[in-house]
C-alpha cells in the first residue's frame, strides 16, 4: 500500500478535504483508499481539522459522480455506508446554485449507486469487505 494525499473536490474544483490514507490496489479503473482511525482531517474552507472516528475505505471510479465511504469497526468489519454524492446535496445544490449538468449526474450517480446497494452488485459484492481487511 503506497501512503497518498487525498484531496477531494467540489463539482467546482475547491478543496473540500484533504487527508493523508493508504492506497489499495484493485483490480477495474475504481480508485480505492483507506483513512484509519485517528487521521487528521483538514476543511480548508473552514480551517477547522477533524479526527477520522473510524476506519474509512473509500472507492471512486473515474467519471461516476458518485463517491462511496464504508465506515469499519476494530475488527475490519464493515458496518455501514455513505454515498457522498448523497451527503447534503438537496441543501448544497440549491444555496449553492448548482448547474443543471452537476445536479443532473449527481442524482444519475446517486440512482445507479443505490442501485448496485439493493442488488447486491460490485462494489457491496464482498469486495469492500475483502479490501478493508487487507487494508
Amino acid at each position: 500500500m503506497a501512503t497518498v494525499r487525498v484531496v477531494k473536490r467540489k463539482w467546482d474544483g475547491t478543496v473540500s478535504a484533504m487527508d493523508t490514507a493508504s492506497r489499495l490496489a484493485v483490480p477495474g479503473e475504481a480508485a480505492v483508499w483507506f483513512a484509519l482511525a485517528g487521521t487528521r482531517r483538514e476543511r480548508p474552507a473552514s480551517g477547522a481539522i477533524e479526527v477520522v472516528k473510524r476506519d474509512e475505505l473509500w472507492v471512486a471510479v473515474p467519471g461516476e459522480w458518485w463517491v462511496l465511504c464504508g465506515y469499519g469497526d476494530e475488527t475490519r468489519s464493515l458496518t455501514g455506508y455513505m454515498v457522498h454524492a448523497a451527503a447534503q446535496f438537496h441543501d448544497h445544490a440549491h444555496t449553492m446554485g448548482y448547474p443543471d449538468d452537476v445536479v443532473r449526474g449527481a442524482w444519475s450517480g446517486i440512482s445507479m449507486i443505490a442501485a448496485r446497494f439493493t442488488n447486491g452488485e460490485w462494489p457491496f459484492d464482498g469486495a469492500m469487505q475483502g479490501w478493508l481487511q487487507a487494508a
